[in-house]
């Protein structure tokens, strides 16, 4: 029978010192709230306060009053105002559940909010002063609420805003903002990467809700709902999304505007992959039927000139529209990159064309994989797993630099790591551990992986190391505190941890339960940092 092996001084100290420590470490245990019926109980880490603007948000919460929250529900929202005269300085803070998209007199502002846990959302702030004029202004907003998938939570849906303008509160969600549901959207989903229209029918709408003339008597006024629903409300730490117009290559050598009839396509192609949502103005005949692809899109059209812009990104190399039946004229097909703005300044150039264009390949993946998180790929999944960064960070430290608020540059832009590391502490179970990833309702074996319960704790290490923001690491501790400890009372007679082992393609002891060499090296790293 073979002995098993001595374990090593510095493992043994270490195990027995941060296991002394943190059973002597008076923290207070996460609070536990069902915040989202039907999941596991969601827990709010005590730390976490919600500062004034979030405060009033969540006091200004309002929805439609309609108990029943079918799923997949889109709406218009909108809210008229005077201004006396053009403001200098102007922002909205806003926050929706699940998803908005911001017009400002007519004109396309930003959409969001970042991806999040309901029991830690956070609030967007937006810059509108150019978009508004002396006279009547609009707020108009499409909510998408009630969806399920890879980087949205089932959720109870909701909308919150404060407008200001030079210094003064000018209008904030209440009950003379009005909603409709008789927008085009009449089908919206999410699947596990991408949520967004599946049916869009245009004749439905009795004119352009987004603009400050739009007749809107007959829309509903909105109704107050508690804003206990969510955690604290806290202003989101990245900047606004960077979005690019791309240049594209259309089929054939096609030149707009294309004239299609029954059966026929524009298409084109990106040259590389792309993270990009789309925007097709076209004068169509009504009752015309056009597929938006690969967004997966059947959009009826209305007679006449109209624009349609799509509620979500996709990883694409190419795009079409197709006329299944009727006849379009297509004036525009645009794609629109939207990725985290970071600017590349590293560089790489040797005597090897490989190694040159292996470098640059690695930067460009870091660059479409940067969206409001790290996420593990473009198109199958988009999902914010721990095990993102590293490498996404090691590249972003190395060969990037992020905008910041006093128009400099922030050089190796720590913040999407620092919401990934807050964000899964969101993710804290009853039992002790945190998820693998954030911001879905996927609870099956992938759900819970313990080594990345343990690249959560060196990722937070690393973060503070990066930025010296010891905030989010006070907000976090006790549920770092707790995932530690998990792994400290599995320890067996001989001190070694029994747990499943590291999950990687091609380990044969992947999800295997036991004291794995692997697992409690990676348990021993976390009680290091």
């Amino acid at each position: 029978m073979m002995k098993h092996p001595a374990i090593s001084p510095l493992w043994a100290v270490t195990m027995l010192l941060c296991g002394a420590c943190f059973s002597n470490l008076a923290v207070s245990a996460p609070e536990t709230t069902s915040i989202n019926p039907g999941a596991p109980e969601l827990r709010i880490c005590p730390s976490i306060k919600a500062d004034e603007t979030g405060r009033k948000l969540a006091e200004s919460m309002i929805w439609t009053g309609d108990s029943s929250n079918p799923q997949g529900v889109a709406l218009g929202i909108r809210k008229s105002f005077e201004l006396s005269r053009k403001p200098q300085h102007a922002s909205i803070s806003l926050f929706a559940d699940a998803r908005y998209i911001l017009w400002v007199n007519g004109t396309y502002v930003d959409r969001g909010p970042s991806r999040f846990q309901p029991n830690g959302p956070q609030y967007d702030v937006v810059n509108v002063a150019k978009y508004l004029e002396p006279g009547k202004n609009v707020i108009a907003l499409l909510v998408v609420g009630n969806l399920s998938g890879g980087k949205v939570m089932r959720h109870v849906p909701g909308l919150t805003a404060i407008l200001e303008a030079d210094g003064s509160e000018v209008a904030r969600t209440d009950k003379s903002w009005k909603w409709t549901d008789n927008t085009r959207y009449r089908q919206v989903a999410a699947s596990w990467p991408n949520l967004g229209e599946k049916l869009v029918d245009a004749r439905v709408e009795a004119g352009d809700w987004t603009l400050a003339g739009f007749d809107d008597t007959a829309w509903k006024p909105a109704v107050k709902i508690a804003g206990n629903s969510w955690g604290p409300l806290t202003r989101t730490i990245i900047p606004p999304l960077g979005e690019t117009p791309l240049k594209v290559e259309f089929a054939d050598n096609a030149k707009l505007p294309v004239v299609l009839q029954a059966g026929q396509k524009l298409s084109c192609e990106t040259g590389r992959i792309v993270q990009a949502y789309a925007m097709i103005e076209m004068d169509a005949d009504a009752g015309t039927e056009l597929l938006i692809e690969p967004y997966g899109v059947r959009y009826i059209a209305r007679a006449g000139k109209q624009t349609h812009v799509t509620i979500d990104t996709k990883g694409i190399t190419s795009a079409a529209v197709t006329v299944k039946s009727g006849r379009a004229t297509i004036t525009k097909f645009q794609l629109i990159e939207r990725i985290y703005p970071f600017t590349r300044l590293g560089s790489f150039q040797s005597n090897d064309t490989f190694l040159n264009r292996l470098w640059d390949m690695c930067a460009r993946s870091c660059e479409v994989l940067s969206e409001d998180a790290y996420v593990d790929c473009a198109d199958r999944e988009r999902v914010e797993w721990m095990d993102c960064t590293p490498p996404a960070f090691d590249i972003t430290r190395t060969a990037m630099a992020g905008p910041g608020t006093d128009g400099k540059l922030v050089y190796s832009d720590p913040r999407l790591l620092g919401q990934m590391v807050r964000r899964t502490a969101l993710t804290l179970q009853p039992e002790g551990w945190v998820k693998a990833h954030t911001c879905s309702d996927r609870f099956d074996i992938h759900a819970k992986m313990e080594d990345r319960g343990c690249e959560w704790v060196t990722g937070t290490r690393l973060y503070y190391e990066s930025s010296g923001d010891l905030e989010i690491v006070r907000e976090i501790w006790p549920a770092i505190v707790t995932q530690m400890e998990f792994f400290l009372k599995a320890r067996t007679p001989r001190g070694l941890v029994r747990a499943r082992d590291w999950v990687v393609w091609g380990n044969p002891m992947c999800y295997v339960t036991g004291e794995t060499t692997t697992l409690n090296v990676f348990v021993k790293k976390a009680l290091v940092d």
